[in-house]
This record gives structure tokens, C-alpha cells and sequence, in this order.
């Protein structure tokens, strides 16, 4: 028996390591978002995975919060239909003014090296990335393993954004009246362009704020103070009686 619901794994990176010792400690730490760079994002992982017969019915969904204002833009969804034939793993366009990079119902599977921008085809739909049905499999995912990157465009503060998503469907399996129907998709993270209609190449890396460092002239007064130590330690030796 199938269990009543399925909810996606996440994994979240560990942050942060420290060294210590001798009296003297080093901290070596994650950089956080610098809310001012041009590409933010997130590289979570998260993966929804279903099986069962087409007569149970499974719907599994991660939604996807790409500019990081509450609202959901994008779902990733993995579906074994109710009642239908259908088996399919889509990028759904949620919120008004979202939409995917592809045409009809299916979304293109867009190159690492690919500008995502105004030229770009969109469409509004359920945007397949990989459909099952009694016709045959299709769409630009299949055949498994396939990962590779989503286009997408969407509204934020009343301008229009750019972004990617980069995700992997590992498994596609239709298998009509059989429990050996199914659907596995991993969503490795996203990215977007704060700068309204900028065009965003499609495997950008969130832009990172440069590591912190010690100014010279604090690291010339630590040096020197030690020094002053040292040789008031080695008077104090010298001046002690035999």
C-alpha cells in the first residue's frame, strides 16, 4: 500500500569551520548573498520521487520562491495522473507574469552557456520536461539521466526578471496498471538577475561579497607589539642574578 502523501527531500549544505590553537583562533566561514550583486540564488538541493499505479494518483511538488519574497513563482512538479495514462515531471508557472522557456506544453532543456532574456520563447503553460502517455514518451528530458537548465521569466517589484533552473530528472518510468510506474526530478538550485530586463546566462553562480581582511596597518602594530614583548621578556632574563 502507497502512503496517503509524499513531501520532497531537502538537504541543506553545512556552514562554517573553525580552527584553533595555541592562543591564536582562525575562522573560515561561508560567504552569505550580498544583497547588492547582480545574480542571487540558492544552491539547496531538494528531490521529489513517487511511484504506483496510475489509479492512485501522486503529485509531488517543490515550490520554487526564486527572487526570495514569499510568493512561489515556479513549481517543480512530479505527477502520476488519477484516472489518465499521463505520467510527467513539469515546471509549472505560477504566479502572474511567469513563464518558461519553451513552447506549448513543454519546456526546452536550455544549454549551460545559453542567454536567457527577452528573446527568449515563453510559455505560460504546465511546461513539460518529461510526458508519458499512451502516444509515447516525449519532451527534452527523456531519455533519463537527463540535468540540465530551465528558463524562466517572471515579474518582481513591477519589472521583469531572468532566471535559470537548474535541474536533473533520474527517473521516467510509465508503465500503464502497474505499481512499476515512476517519476524521480532533483531541483540542484536557481538563479536570477536583480537587474531589471538584464539578460542572465544560464549557469550563472550567485555573486559572492569578497572575503573580509585584516588591514595592514592593524597587522603592522600586532607585529610590532609582539616584537616589544619578545625583547622586554629577554631584558627581564638577562637582568636576573646568577
Amino acid at each position: 500500500m502507497l502512503p496517503d502523501s509524499f513531501q520532497p527531500e531537502k538537504t541543506k549544505r553545512k556552514n562554517g569551520l573553525s580552527l584553533a590553537g595555541l592562543g591564536a583562533g582562525l575562522a573560515i566561514t561561508s560567504l552569505s548573498q550580498d544583497a547588492s550583486a547582480a545574480v542571487q540564488g540558492s544552491t539547496d538541493t531538494q528531490s521529489i520521487a513517487a511511484s504506483g499505479t496510475s489509479a492512485s494518483g501522486q503529485k509531488l511538488t517543490i515550490p520554487i520562491d526564486i527572487d526570495g519574497d514569499g510568493n512561489t513563482e515556479f513549481n517543480l512538479v512530479g505527477w502520476i495522473a488519477s484516472n489518465t495514462s499521463e505520467v510527467l515531471v513539469d515546471v509549472e508557472a505560477v504566479e502572474a507574469g511567469a513563464r518558461v522557456v519553451g513552447s506549448g506544453y513543454y519546456a526546452d532543456q536550455v544549454a549551460g552557456n545559453a542567454s536567457i532574456d527577452a528573446g527568449s520563447a515563453y510559455t505560460t503553460l504546465p511546461a513539460h520536461l518529461a510526458w508519458s502517455e499512451t502516444k509515447g514518451d516525449s519532451g527534452d528530458w527523456l531519455p533519463v539521466v537527463q540535468r540540465g537548465y530551465a528558463g524562466v521569466a517572471f515579474d518582481f517589484e513591477g519589472n521583469t526578471h531572468y532566471g535559470s533552473l537548474d535541474i536533473e530528472v533520474s527517473k521516467f518510468n510509465a508503465v500503464y496498471n502497474s505499481d512499476s510506474s515512476e517519476v524521480e526530478a532533483t531541483l540542484y538550485g536557481y538563479v536570477w538577475e536583480t537587474t531589471p530586463g538584464a539578460a542572465i546566462q544560464a549557469d550563472a553562480a550567485p555573486d559572492l561579497p569578497a572575503p573580509s581582511s585584516v588591514p595592514v596597518g592593524s597587522f603592522a602594530v600586532s607585529a610590532t607589539l609582539f616584537v616589544v614583548l619578545c625583547l622586554l621578556g629577554l631584558r627581564r632574563l638577562y637582568q636576573q642574578p646568577a
